[in-house]
């Protein structure tokens, strides 16, 4: 068993568990934990205590609650730690729920991290809409060299 800490939250964890799902802690466990490890456990630093519990309950339920206030931190979170299956949840709920109000986030959000598939669902997105958002306010205050794909 290995604890993961966070500040003053200590959770209990089965290693194959979170290695079968994160392979940030498989290299972790199989490297005999050099780093970030203490003899109280695991310490976790950067990742929220909602977000952490959000990717718990993940990794022992296969069931997760992404909303739009949480989709950000959960994904970086799930980047930071390797967590493909969470990181995928997080790019579909962010696809569907791509809006004219938040397109242009959602785009400098992909290529800040590197998805591909979802600059390109923005980028089709922008160009089925192009009037819509065209007319909108951030759309306005780019400079050229944003509105390239």
């Amino acid at each position: 068993m290995s604890h993961l800490m966070r500040k003053v939250e200590k959770y209990q964890l089965t290693e194959s568990i979170l290695a079968a799902f994160s392979e940030y802690y498989r290299a972790m466990f199989t490297s005999k934990c050099k780093e970030g490890c203490t003899d109280d456990g695991v310490k976790v630093v950067g990742i929220t205590a909602l977000i952490l519990n959000l990717i718990i309950s993940f990794i022992y339920t296969a069931k997760i609650t992404i909303n739009s206030e949480t989709v950000y931190q959960l994904y970086e979170a799930a980047d930071m730690l390797q967590i493909k299956y969470v990181k995928d949840y997080c790019v579909g709920f962010l696809k569907d729920t791509l809006e004219v109000g938040n397109w242009l986030i959602v785009r400098a959000f992909a290529q800040m991290y590197n998805i591909p598939e979802l600059v390109t669902h923005c980028n089709n997105f922008f160009l089925d809409n192009l009037e819509l958002v065209s007319n909108g306010l951030d759309f306005k205050e780019l400079n050229p060299d944003e509105t390239e794909a």
